[in-house]
């Protein structure tokens, strides 16, 4: 147990900063939470509170945060409550770490929680955990800049020593990449319409 903000939370962004004094300032006291799925540089923290178990994670570069309400196995975070509070369909990547800490912030200051359908918040998690990662921000443009530097590379070299293989490969990566960054619009868009018989049905 920890009495302050966790020292591992120094470095989020401002607004998962301000959540983890906010959660202290009420009185409540964060722990560190072993991480399923360890990697380089993973934090995991809950709070348990009112409205049920608050964590702050980080993995690699991004930041979020997800409640664990009274009754439900998962963890959730604004884009699963918000798709199953108003119909909507579940988008491919996260809301943005502020309008996720908002979300929370609102919880919080609230005297319960409002209610909520267990079985939509788990059935939603559990489809965006099959979806493949959707990489965002920083971490987006560190993928995109690298792959692209080394196809340009490729090409420039294939034409420099006139070698088929290298212009081969470029196009194969290039192609690659083209894949990877349509293969979440593809995860979505089957989701939607599985949603969408399941409604019918």
């Amino acid at each position: 147990m920890t009495t302050g903000v966790p020292d591992g939370v120094s470095r989020a962004p401002e607004p998962v900063r301000r959540l983890a004094r906010a959660v202290v300032e009420r009185g409540y006291a964060w722990y560190p939470v072993e991480m399923t799925s360890p990697g380089w540089g993973d934090r995991l923290y809950g709070a348990r509170t009112h409205i049920g178990e608050v964590r702050i994670w980080s993995h690699r570069l991004s930041w979020g945060v997800t409640l664990g309400a009274p009754g439900m196995p998962v963890f959730v975070d604004a884009g699963v409550w918000q798709a199953c509070r108003t119909g909507e369909v579940l988008g491919m990547a996260r809301p943005p770490i502020a309008e996720q800490v908002a979300w929370l912030e609102a919880l919080l200051a609230s005297r319960s929680l409002p209610p909520y359908e267990v079985e939509c918040l788990t059935r939603l998690e559990r489809e965006r955990r099959e979806q493949p990662p959707a990489y965002t921000g920083l971490p987006l443009a560190i993928i995109l800049i690298t792959s692209i530097s080394l196809i340009v590379a490729m090409a420039w070299a294939s034409l420099a020593l006139d070698m088929v293989g290298l212009r081969v490969m470029a196009a194969g990566a290039f192609a690659a990449l083209l894949g990877w960054l349509l293969r979440p619009v593809a995860a979505h868009r089957a989701a939607r319409r599985a949603r969408q018989r399941r409604e019918e049905g």
